[in-house]
């Protein structure tokens, strides 16, 4: 299991680095209908990645069917123009968007497993559980 966790943030960390994020995210903002046109200039900077998990990356919860949730945190920079966000609604657009775009890029490259599921939880330092307008 280990092995799959390392697999999936190394060709995360790769995406990120070698620029095939960006490009992915772009594209899915132009192939989605309707377009998303705030992702369009958007892009990720390839030395931002970072990632972080301990050496048993489960959590007991509740509602969890197993008892076990994987809990694998990473991070990077997107340049992005968010002058554009005003309101804790479009804040949370965006982190849909990106969410989905980042998804939508690791499903089609076969590097997400099977139930896993990727969760945006903070955009320029806001944490969007907890956010209040104006952003």
């Amino acid at each position: 299991f280990e092995e799959l966790i390392n697999s999936v943030i190394d060709k995360f960390s790769t995406s990120v680095t070698d620029e095939s994020l960006t490009d992915a995210i772009i594209a899915w903002a132009y192939e989605r209908l309707p377009p998303v046109k705030q992702l369009w200039d958007t892009w990720v900077v390839t030395t931002s990645f970072d990632s972080s998990t301990g050496t048993n990356p489960f959590t007991i919860t509740a509602d969890s069917t197993s008892g076990l949730e994987v809990t694998v945190g990473g991070s990077f920079d997107i340049n992005f123009d968010f002058t554009q966000v005003t309101t804790v609604a479009d804040l949370k657009l965006l982190a849909t968007y990106f969410t989905n775009a980042i998804t939508s890029t690791l499903d089609d490259e076969g590097n997400l497993p099977s139930g896993a599921s990727i969760e945006l939880t903070t955009i320029c330092g806001v944490d969007l559980a907890t956010a209040t307008d104006p952003v």
